[in-house]
């Protein structure tokens, strides 16, 4: 029994730490995103749509796809201007990591087609909001590359 109980406590805290790496990479990300400026080049077609989705809420949808190179294990991460309790829609960094390939799409392998991320906002007469955008990426040669892209709506 108290073999039993060790065993559980060590895999609670392998999991708790695991989240606390992850938490703080968001929390850079979300700083990094903060203090940085657009990217020059994308290397994929990117669009960020916000809606009306209900007499409350807006919906925005982040759509990324159709690369132009190889990009691989990649983290994605959308913020906002406006002031919200809930967390920012994130991909690659508390769950697994997906390729965008030209015109190679195996799921088993995590090479998709396009990755979109979806968010709410409350609901205001008239919406001034600015999206940020990071995404990282290891191109075709292993390096690491970070694209910090901005929007207003």
């Amino acid at each position: 029994m108290k073999k039993l109980l060790l065993l559980i406590s060590i895999l609670l805290l392998c999991a708790c730490s695991s989240d606390s790496i992850e938490l703080k990479k968001y929390n850079s990300y979300i700083k990094e995103l903060n203090t940085s400026e657009n990217s020059r080049e994308i290397p994929f077609d990117i669009s960020i749509d916000l809606n009306k989705f209900t007499d409350k809420e807006y919906i925005y949808k982040l759509i990324i796809d159709n690369p132009k190179e190889e990009l691989r294990d990649i983290e994605v991460l959308i913020v906002h201007d406006k002031d919200t309790n809930d967390i920012f829609p994130s991909s690659g960094i508390f769950d697994d990591k997906y390729n965008l390939i030209p015109n190679n799409i195996n799921k088993d392998i995590n090479n998709v087609k396009g990755i979109i991320l979806i968010g709410y906002l409350p609901y205001e007469e008239s919406i001034d909001i600015t999206f940020k955008v990071l995404f990282k990426y290891k191109d075709k040669y292993n390096k690491i590359n970070t694209i910090i892209y901005s929007t207003k709506k």
